[in-house]
């Protein structure tokens, strides 16, 4: 049996969580191998002792970084700890390696064990879909809210067929946008057309080895001006030329004209919803993590294992 630690993101503003205690039913015939980080549930109203109550343990952040064989942080690719955790560890969470190459190469040196949750599929379909709907929709909610306009009566675009996309869709028409979607076979259709858009939302999932964009400086001059592009997948010299993430003090920056509003952990914004839709996938896997038992499941989401790089058809 191994030890498992829940530790909270060190990212800011994120407040997910990866566990709460009402999914705990099914797990307290080993919950004496649950570590839980001290306060880890405070900003929901949930006390220490209602781990305990299920029969885990709580424990100072240190201790389980020090002590856990498994780290369950739902940020976990964007934790400065990782270069002082022990060789050998095995973690949990959204880890998109191919985004940072420090951060892959530290994985692939410390030879942990990665399974990334972008990367877990269960017929087909992502476990943690819900939560990227939720990114689309509450960045979309979000960056309109901060820029100060509704959605109602402008003309937006969506880039992207994905959950992300589904979610920024489910957003902007509620609150009366009229959307138009382009899919991966109509980058140049979007390109003709940019300037007809009020609000532009890419949210593809973006190929690390492209180095094209399919929004590039000289096609957003073409944008209208003031035009509000929201930017889900914000990924740094990814699909939008001139998008980087940017944080929840500032969320928005202006680029040839164009307000990018480029948070890149949306669904914190909403919590306890996002919470929810973690916890009952989570609880499923920490038998098999926690035991060694087979799940196929769980395994389709191992990227990384003994130092070597497990190839992935990434999705987010």
């Amino acid at each position: 049996m191994k030890k498992m630690g829940f530790v909270k993101s060190e990212k800011e503003n994120e407040r997910r969580i990866a566990l709460l205690p009402d999914d705990m039913d099914d797990l307290k015939d080993f919950a004496d191998y649950l570590v839980f980080e001290t306060g880890y549930g405070k900003e929901f109203g949930i006390d220490d002792k209602e781990y305990q109550a299920n029969g885990a343990h709580t424990a100072a952040r240190e201790e389980i970084l020090r002590t856990c064989d498994i780290v369950c942080d739902p940020k976990v690719g964007d934790a400065e700890y990782l270069g002082e955790l022990k060789e050998g560890r095995t973690l949990f969470g959204w880890v998109h390696p191919h985004v940072c190459e420090e951060v892959k190469t530290i994985l692939l040196r410390k030879k942990f064990e990665v399974y990334a949750w972008e990367e877990m599929m269960e017929e087909g379909m992502q476990v943690f879909y819900k939560n990227n709907v939720l990114a689309g929709e509450s960045a979309v909610r979000h960056a309109c809210q901060c820029y100060g306009m509704l959605p109602a009566g402008k003309r937006a675009a969506v880039i992207g067929k994905g959950n992300a996309a589904l979610g920024a869709v489910k957003a902007l028409t509620q609150d009366g946008a009229e959307v138009i979607v382009y899919g991966r076979n109509q980058e140049e259709k979007l390109r003709m057309d940019i300037g007809e858009f009020d609000i532009l939302v890419n949210a593809v999932l973006w190929d690390p080895k492209r180095k094209d964009h399919i929004i590039d400086k000289e096609t957003l001059c073409h944008a209208k001006k003031e035009a509000l592009l929201i930017d889900v997948s914000c990924d740094k010299a990814g699909a939008v030329e001139t998008s980087h993430p940017t944080t929840y003090e500032c969320p928005l920056y202006v680029e040839e004209g164009v307000v990018h509003y480029c948070v890149d952990h949306t669904p914190s914004i909403y919590y306890r919803t996002a919470s929810s839709y973690i916890s009952e996938q989570v609880k499923r896997f920490v038998r098999p993590l926690v035991t060694g038992e087979a799940d196929r499941i769980l395994e389709s989401g191992c990227v990384i294992r003994g130092g070597h790089m497990l190839l992935k058809e990434s999705c987010r």
